[in-house]
């Protein structure tokens, strides 16, 4: 097994790509990273340091390491055994390059060329490195630079097409952009850029048609579809009625999505929750969104495209975050309680406030069939005689709702203990 760590960046995913490449040319599996600095490539390298053996390899590009991370992962190289090598530019890894003799350092090129040359320069990527270099190392008189910026910017345009979930599938992508966008780069004598990246996304997104949509608007979505439902990401919600799938992380993709999920005629709306709190919803034909997103999520916009927020903006910093596993809860805890109101012969139950605060502890996560109770006054002096292990049936409602029981005599079964039953 083949890990590799690297950076998010052009250089970064380049450098990776070599290595996946040699990996798949050894016939051994590689294992993928892609990080930022700081606790990101903490968090990597502890995650390879509990699934590595020693007969695995571990390459980490386009990255510099502090003394603590380059002692952590120098440990557990010197404890398990497995080959360690780490192919870098940045001169601010120099002191800690110094220390050790599996970080190779060298500020004059980018890590893809290191990593290139590493591998002994197969003649595949000849082209790709030479457009990466002059971009990282920023080398505007060059005649490559504006194709160099034009992969560039294909990349960084794309980067964030699949939701955080899919992290592999967007790595795929990724290296596919670079691989084809650098291939018709070198076929091309004038740039057009938005006619290039149409070429890159046709040929990737094109291997699923099974929705024949007329746009590449969906079809850049088509197969990734079936990726998230598999991943079950949604919460399943019934407001108003109205059955519907709550989403965080679609933002980029939420139109096309959620075209084609309602296309299914399996629910009737579709929300995605951002960062930030903001809610998209969608449905279709005659199901009315506006309301849901009006009434309960201090929003509007029209019945089959509206917005809100989990939160009345006009009480909260407006460059509030949440913290993704805040989304959804706090989404469902704005759904109105369906709230059971005796009917007369209704056989019910009378519990204390801290046995109904045990039993119905989530009520808004309950499905579907949960009920939250109204609370009921009564004098003290009828308390008294209102015994929490017998059953009552309502004998009368007046036009206020207020009831009077009857208890009935005898024993029933378990299962009848938090239902109501006529």
């Amino acid at each position: 097994m083949i890990y590799s760590i690297s950076h998010t960046d052009l250089d970064g995913y380049s450098s990776q790509l070599i290595v996946k490449s040699i990996g798949h040319t050894q016939g051994t599996n590689v294992t993928c990273f892609n990080v930022n600095y700081g606790s990101p490539i903490t968090e990597a390298l502890s995650q390879v340091i509990d699934e590595i053996d020693s007969e695995d390899q571990l390459f980490i590009t386009d990255l510099n390491l502090t003394n603590e991370q380059a002692e952590i992962i120098d440990d557990a190289r010197s404890e398990i055994g497995f080959f360690l090598r780490l192919l870098d530019h940045h001169e601010s890894g120099k002191n800690v390059a110094i220390k050790y003799e599996w970080y190779e350092l060298d500020v004059t090129k980018c890590a893809t060329q290191i990593t290139y040359e590493y591998f002994g320069k197969p003649k595949l990527y000849e082209y790709l490195v030479a457009l990466v270099n002059v971009y990282d190392l920023w080398k505007e008189e060059d005649d490559l630079f504006k194709k160099a910026k034009c992969l560039n910017d294909a990349l960084m345009s794309r980067r964030n097409t699949f939701p955080n979930v899919l992290e592999e599938s967007q790595r795929d992508y990724n290296l596919h952009i670079i691989t084809t966008m650098a291939s018709l780069l070198k076929e091309q004598s004038i740039i057009n850029s938005e006619h290039l990246m149409y070429a890159v996304d046709r040929e990737y997104f094109d291997k699923n048609k099974n929705y024949e949509e007329e746009a590449l608007f969906v079809a850049r979505i088509g197969f990734m579809y079936d990726e998230i439902m598999d991943a079950e990401m949604y919460t399943k919600v019934t407001i108003n009625g109205h059955t519907g799938e709550i989403y965080t992380g679609l933002s980029s993709i939420f139109q096309e999505f959620s075209h084609l999920r309602l296309l299914t005629g399996e629910i009737d709306f579709v929300a995605n929750i951002n960062p930030q709190g903001y809610i998209g919803f969608r449905s279709k034909g005659d199901i009315s969104v506006l309301e849901i997103a009006r009434s309960y999520y201090f929003g509007g916009g029209h019945p089959n495209a509206a917005g809100g927020s989990i939160v009345n903006r006009k009480e909260v910093p407006k460059n509030i975050k949440f913290e993704e596993d805040e989304l959804i809860p706090t989404f469902l805890s704005l759904i109105p309680k369906k709230i059971y109101q005796p009917k007369e012969s209704d056989l019910i139950k009378f519990i204390t406030q801290e046995e109904m605060q045990e039993r119905f502890s989530d009520l808004r996560n309950m499905d579907d069939d949960g009920y939250a109770f109204l609370s009921v006054d009564i004098y003290d002096e009828i308390l008294d005689n209102i015994k929490p292990d017998e059953w009552y049936r309502v004998e009368r409602i007046d036009e206020e709702g207020c009831f009077g029981v009857k208890m009935i005599p005898g024993t029933f079964p378990n299962e009848l203990i938090s239902e109501v039953s006529n």
